[in-house]
């Protein structure tokens, strides 16, 4: 049901490294773009692919925090539980995650709202704006391990 590997080969690191400044364009956990210099604030990087559909769904580590991005065209199936379980289960067990953050780009669409709603029904949170200073066209959906 879930392939993933971390550190992906087909996409460059970069593309993850962009994903996280679109989300954090002032940095995360208290590190700026500046001591990103030197280094990649991302530890790793993750590629979530279903075999059921073309769904994709990308992430990177940033210390023992596992994001994931959900895309824009992405639609809820009747796996959306197994997926999760499969993310809350890799991030677990293979990344030594202590936590999740699922990061929805906001729309006034139905599957935005599926989206939400099918999160929060799964355990996951509505994180603060204030917490993490993230880019205001997403919402974050946090879950601690």
């Amino acid at each position: 049901m879930l392939d993933s590997s971390s550190n992906s080969a087909t996409l460059d690191f970069s593309y993850y490294n962009d994903l996280c400044r679109k989300l954090f364009p002032t940095g995360v956990f208290n590190k700026t773009w500046d001591d990103a210099a030197n280094g990649f604030l991302i530890t790793s990087s993750v590629c979530f692919k279903y075999r059921s559909d073309s769904s994709v769904w990308l992430g990177f580590v940033v210390d023992d925090v596992l994001f994931v991005n959900i895309p824009k065209t992405s639609t809820i199936t009747e796996e959306f539980n197994e997926r999760v379980l499969s993310i809350i289960e890799f991030a677990e067990n293979v990344l030594n995650c202590v936590s999740i953050v699922v990061s929805l780009y906001k729309t006034q669409d139905i599957v935005f709202k599926s989206y939400t709603r099918a999160f929060m029904y799964s355990g996951f949170e509505l994180i603060s704006p204030i917490n993490y200073h993230f880019s205001s066209d997403y919402i974050l959906l946090g879950y601690e391990i």
